[in-house]
């Protein structure tokens, strides 16, 4: 008599494989395979739920990431399918895996617009971005090895697009700039300051980012010796502040640094000054001690200068 495929199969699998443990696999017919029970998804998202939920409570994290994924990707359009992904993200944060709960509330966010939990969410991704931003790094592999700044912007930055007026956007902003200029990359970080002071006018960081503004145009003119553009940039930019924000929190800060600027950028006026005068082009010279005088009297070398010029004025007056 002819033995079915079906069972020819099994006793041929009993011969080659006699380890093979039979309790823990059966064969469906539904999709053609063997498989373990143990790890088939349930027969509704409710139960694969709950059987998710068990190993959560129990603090098994991974086997509950692995469950909960079973749910989002054989019920994707099941009421549990946003709480299941929720929850992968979750766990991965109890794992200290802090980049793929980043990554795992976001897909919430991109394939459940509609969750009950977005507010949450947003405050947990900002919340993550804080943790790169005072330096946790990210995980590969259970190693820490990426820029935990880049990761705080990308996160800062998605939790701006998922909610451009929420609660947490200016704060997200604010915090952008701030990394960029904890990474003396002060140019990208005027920029995004200046996006809270325009897309934020009501913002509680309004001022703060004003002052941001200039500091950084002050500190980019640090690094700057012979690019005076740079200072002029920062002095413009501490004016307008002080001018505008006479009895704010960072106004005394703000003068002083302007005194700074002021001082650096006279000390570059005196120079080329004495330059012109110790090659014999006094006119020249006489224009620079000038500049001084007129656009920086409060500085120390206001007196020098104006003594200068005047004795300048003396012997250009005398040979006419």
């Amino acid at each position: 008599m002819r033995l079915p495929n079906i069972t020819l199969l099994i006793l041929l699998i009993i011969l080659i494989v006699p380890n093979i443990s039979y309790g823990a696999w059966i064969w469906t017919p539904e999709t053609g395979s063997w498989i373990n029970p143990k790890s088939a998804v349930k027969d509704t998202a409710s139960e694969q739920f709950s059987w998710a939920m068990g190993f959560y409570e129990t603090t098994d994290y991974k086997k509950a990431i692995t469950e909960f994924r079973k749910l989002v990707n054989y019920y994707p359009n099941a009421k549990q399918a946003s709480k299941a992904q929720y929850y992968i993200g979750r766990s991965y944060e109890d794992l200290k895996e802090f980049y793929h709960a980043y990554i795992a509330y976001q897909r919430v966010m991109e394939a459940y617009p509609y969750a009950e939990n977005r507010d949450e969410i947003i405050n947990r991704q900002y919340d993550i971005g804080m943790l790169f931003f005072k330096g946790e790094k990210a995980r590969l592999l259970g190693v820490a090895v990426l820029p935990a700044t880049d990761k705080a912007i990308e996160i800062f930055d998605q939790v701006i697009k998922n909610s451009p007026y929420g609660e947490y956007a200016d704060k997200a902003q604010f915090r952008i700039g701030e990394a960029y200029k904890n990474n003396s990359a002060y140019p990208e970080a005027m920029l995004a300051f200046q996006a809270l002071v325009e897309e934020y006018p009501r913002s509680e960081l309004l001022s703060e980012a004003n002052y941001q503004i200039a500091e950084c145009a002050y500190l980019a003119s640090l690094g700057a010796s012979y690019d005076q553009g740079s200072t002029d940039i920062a002095i413009e930019k501490f004016k307008g502040f002080v001018e505008e924000h006479r009895d704010d929190t960072f106004s005394e800060n703000a003068k002083n640094t302007l005194t700074k600027l002021k001082e650096k950028k006279a000390q570059n006026v005196y120079e080329t000054a004495q330059f012109y005068e110790k090659v014999g082009r006094i006119s020249s010279a006489a224009i620079y001690y000038k500049e001084l005088v007129d656009n920086y009297p409060d500085t120390s070398l206001a007196k020098t200068s104006l003594a200068r010029l005047m004795e300048i004025e003396k012997i250009i007056e005398t040979r006419r």
